[in-house]
């Protein structure tokens, strides 16, 4: 046994350097730290890691941009779980059935120098397996920044979610050209030109799903700076409708706000059965 050899070899020292050895080891004992778990240094470094990993769009006016994301923080260019991505390969599985509550509750759009944002602090959420997710913000982008087997839609909202313990999940739905879309047009309708925000829009976050919500999902980060990584990704597989004259009045406040596909590296992309 491997303890034995060591007994052995402590047996032939001197019993004077064996007394020495322990009288050190106890005298050095007051420099030994155990790590404090719940240390208030340790709260407020998960409190900054809740702040930062808050979507960059509650930002007004931050300063960067589509045109030169080589300047966009170091861990947009070097993280290994970035967003978005090209869905490719799969894994068919079962998985959790989303369960979601949107109410129509009074919403604030606004216009936030990077994108249209719509919010509300009682806009519902949604649930998978025992985990309650509540709804922060959603928002929009063109063209849709996930691609399904090389394929970009038109568009594509954001829905951004965090649970109880600070964890966010991001619910993506592709938008395609096609119908008139009437959760859609109130947002447009309301939406200011130049950076500012119209509150009391009444409306649903439901009325802009699929009613089909089979999904991919995936863990990824978020597409804007400062890209913060692990977030959960839910990518529906079926789009939504959105009429040519939308998508264009859209455009002309945001031609282009879309991140470009990032490396998948190692990650496995989980489909719904």
């Amino acid at each position: 046994m491997p303890a034995k050899p060591i007994f052995i070899g402590m047996a032939k020292l001197p019993f004077s350097c064996i007394l020495l050895g322990a009288f050190l080891a106890f005298a050095s004992c007051d420099k030994i730290h155990l790590p404090d778990l719940k240390s208030s240094d340790d709260k407020s470094s998960h409190a900054a890691d809740e702040k930062a990993a808050e979507p960059a769009s509650h930002t007004p006016g931050a300063h960067w941009d589509y045109a030169t994301t080589d300047a966009w923080p170091e861990l947009c260019k070097t993280g290994q779980v970035q967003s978005p991505i090209d869905i490719q390969r799969t894994i068919r599985v079962p998985l959790e059935e989303l369960r979601f509550d949107y109410p129509r509750a009074d919403f604030t759009v606004v216009n936030n120098g990077h994108t249209i944002q719509v919010q509300s602090p009682s806009g519902g959420g949604f649930a998978s397996g025992d985990t309650r997710f509540e709804l922060l913000q959603f928002h929009f982008h063109t063209r849709s920044e996930h691609l399904i087997k090389g394929k970009a839609q038109e568009m594509e909202v954001h829905f951004v979610h965090r649970d109880a313990s600070g964890s966010l999940a991001v619910i993506g739905v592709l938008v395609k050209k096609g119908l008139v879309n009437a959760a859609f047009e109130l947002i447009l309708k309301n939406s200011p030109d130049k950076p500012g925000e119209k509150p009391g829009v009444l409306l649903s976050a439901g009325d802009l799903l699929p009613r089909n919500a089979k999904y991919f999902t995936y863990t990824g980060s978020l597409t804007t700076p400062a890209c913060t990584e692990g977030l959960k990704w839910i990518v529906l597989k079926d789009p939504i409708d959105a009429s040519e004259d939308q998508i264009a009045r859209f455009r002309k406040l945001y031609a282009h706000n879309a991140r470009p596909v990032q490396s998948v590296h190692h990650r496995a992309v989980l489909e719904a059965e």
